[in-house]
């Protein structure tokens, strides 16, 4: 996987949607990268309080797991990853 732009996790820490949206339009592999600490595109959306940015990233077709999902009160995929794995209880 190569490094997402650097521009995206800025764009998503100031909460620039023009600019995150612009961003995904010429790199959507972007959605699939991580910050240096780990973090996803969703995830630091989450984390800055950025609703917004977290529905036009899951729009755009970023991945979201088990731990995104309850980040973003996605209760629906939560239930349903606990259904696929029970060892996630």
């Amino acid at each position: 996987m190569t490094a997402a732009p650097p521009d995206l996790f800025k764009a998503i820490a100031a909460r620039d949607l023009k600019r995150v949206r612009e961003i995904l339009r010429a790199h959507p592999e972007a959605l699939k990268e991580k910050d240096p600490q780990g973090h996803t595109p969703v995830l630091l959306a989450a984390y800055v309080g950025a609703p917004e940015l977290v529905d036009a990233l899951t729009a755009a077709g970023a991945p979201v797991n088990v731990f995104e999902a309850a980040a973003i009160g996605r209760t629906d995929l939560v239930r349903q990853y606990v259904g696929i794995n029970r060892g996630l209880l």
